[in-house]
């Protein structure tokens, strides 16, 4: 940093380690810097400062981000999983399936999505499609003890 701190390298790396130390308002500005280095042309700096948004409890600053970042680099797909489930805690149910399926196809581990895919259905109060996802998520990854639960619920529940 003391011999290029307006450099993209120095500040993507500090930026980095604040967010790996929970330092989140650090690594929004580290983040901030690396975007103005590269004139903004860096999803993954949109991505990270995002996450760091996130951590800040700015979820409307962390879906600007996430947006920036895949229309940058449309195949972050973590930055569609993280969108979407932004997206389910603003009860914007349709976003959050949306984005959640464009991280399912763009390769993100099916396990996890599949489980997220159903979380968001059954809070939409579709059981069904919950269920079906519920069981995709299992069968991915038969020993994730939260999908098997889940599973179990939605097949005992009426």
């Amino acid at each position: 940093m003391d011999r290029d701190p307006a450099g993209f390298w120095p500040n993507f790396h500090l930026a980095v380690c604040a967010q790996r130390q929970g330092q989140a308002a650090e690594a929004v500005g580290g983040f901030s810097a690396c975007l103005v280095a590269a004139r903004d042309r860096r999803g993954l700096c949109h991505y990270h400062r995002g996450l760091a948004y996130v951590a800040l409890g700015k979820p409307d600053n962390a879906v600007r981000d996430f947006d920036r970042a895949l229309e940058l680099e449309p195949g972050l797909v973590e930055a569609a999983l993280n969108r979407g489930l932004l997206h389910h805690q603003a009860r914007r149910f349709p976003e959050a399936v949306a984005d959640l399926n464009r991280a399912l196809s763009g390769g993100y581990r099916p396990a996890v999505v599949c489980y997220d895919l159903a979380v968001v259905h059954l809070a939409a109060g579709d059981r069904r499609a919950a269920r079906e996802f519920a069981a995709r998520a299992v069968g991915y990854d038969p020993d994730d003890e939260k999908a098997k639960a889940l599973l179990d619920q939605l097949r005992t529940d009426h």
